[in-house]
């Protein structure tokens, strides 16, 4: 049913509905997988003034003698022209929701089928932002130049409830991997548009379970390890802002005031591939992020219940200031990594890549400035003594078990 079909007829695109009667109210008993809602695509078939008919895609009428449609919130596309809001250049709107709260009950009874229709509570997002934080993992590569990230999807969103806890939450979206191709790493650096952008693979649609149990983390690699981090998926924004581990941008800063909640909801690869001037971007590209259904705790009850939220995605650009390592703790690393090679204690490595450049320029230096190459004449004539008197005296305490078997000897021979 729309109201202003006969001046401006609008398609429907989707519906959030449940097959089971648990989702609108109150918990009374355990929740399934059965439970949970799903996003159902809707195909328009007729329309007369202001009632419309609608084919749901993607699913068969169960056989059961009771069926429930449990139905949250239908969607139509988002137009400004409208007057729809919330959509930025950060944080895009795809789809408008408009809450339905409503169960449908079939009844087949004496070969007749009785109909019920029941109000249903829900939860309305009033305020949502779609965006997402990249982890720096680490850095490798000889000739060919590795640099290895994880993108982190965030929804930071608050609702017209008061929740002093939020146990799960349902959540529907697509992802696609997609690879953009720049002609230098510097193009890529600069924020230049990439020579071409494709996609490696279908859109696959996925709707996931994220609990307040659930740890997200990013895994260290390559030659030279960044930082580890782990999150919590499901976090009020105040502890989602201590807990994050990397620096926010100010711009997701400003849309996090006011938010109740964020879910750090998904993780997907980000690398930078560098080999002979040019630079392969590959990461995947998430889109149609809708929150489903919220379990959760408000005034002592526990609720479950089905969501009226816009669906949407990021611009596809970090909320986050890069969390790179210091320069040293590279050098560290990369010396590491020599001593997993080679056995060596990477301090060994430490002292002897600080020294070859260090010797090098002093002996260049040397060559024109002559106080510099007699201190250092000095110097590595004090060092070569150290050393000798260092190796003398290390063979000297070395060999003095072996004297005194050889003194021993002699003393039994002589016996």
């Amino acid at each position: 049913y729309q109201p202003a079909a006969n001046v401006k007829p609008l398609t429907a695109t989707q519906i959030n509905m449940s097959l089971t009667d648990k989702m609108g109210g109150i918990v009374t008993g355990e929740l399934t997988e059965e439970d949970s809602p799903k996003l159902y695509d809707l195909t328009l078939l007729n329309r007369n003034s202001v009632f419309a008919k609608y084919k749901v895609g993607g699913f068969t009428v169960s056989i059961e003698i009771v069926r429930y449609y449990n139905i949250a919130s239908i969607y139509r596309d988002f137009n400004k022209d409208l007057g729809d809001t919330g959509s930025t250049s950060e944080s895009i709107l795809e789809k408008k929701s408009f809450e339905v709260g409503k169960l449908y009950t079939v009844e087949t009874a004496n070969g007749k089928l009785n109909y019920q229709c029941y109000k249903q509570n829900v939860v309305i997002v009033s305020d949502i932002y779609f965006g997402s934080l990249r982890y720096e993992n680490g850095h490798s590569g000889l000739g060919i130049y590795i640099d290895d990230y994880t993108d982190s999807h965030i929804i930071a969103f608050s609702t017209n409830w008061n929740m002093s806890d939020l146990y799960d939450v349902d959540i529907s979206f697509n992802i696609q991997p997609w690879e953009d191709l720049y002609a230098s790493k510097m193009d890529y650096a600069l924020g230049r548009n990439p020579t071409s952008s494709i996609s490696r693979g279908v859109e696959v649609s996925k709707t996931i379970l994220v609990e307040s149990t659930d740890i997200g983390e990013n895994v260290p690699s390559g030659w030279l390890k960044s930082n580890y981090h782990s999150w919590s998926r499901i976090q009020a924004v105040d502890i989602f802002k201590q807990n994050c581990g990397i620096k926010l941008s100010d711009s997701l800063q400003a849309n996090l005031k006011g938010k109740q909640w964020v879910l750090q909801f998904y993780e997907t690869d980000y690398s930078i591939l560098t080999m002979g001037g040019t630079a392969t971007v590959s990461y995947t590209k998430l889109t149609s992020e809708a929150i489903l259904r919220l379990h959760f705790k408000s005034n002592g009850l526990v609720y479950n219940l089905g969501v009226v939220s816009d669906i949407g995605h990021s611009d596809n650009k970090p909320d986050n200031e890069p969390n790179k390592k210091s320069l040293w703790n590279y050098f560290i690393d990369f010396c590491k990594f020599l001593e997993s090679v080679t056995g060596l204690h990477y301090v060994f490595w430490a002292i002897i890549l600080f020294a070859i450049p260090l010797g090098a320029v002093l002996g260049i230096l040397s060559i024109f400035i002559q106080p510099l190459r007699f201190a250092l004449g000095k110097i590595f004539k004090g060092i070569g003594y150290f050393f000798y008197y260092f190796g003398y005296g290390l063979f000297w305490l070395v060999s003095r078990p072996f004297v005194g078997i050889k003194a021993l000897i002699d003393k039994l021979r002589g016996n």
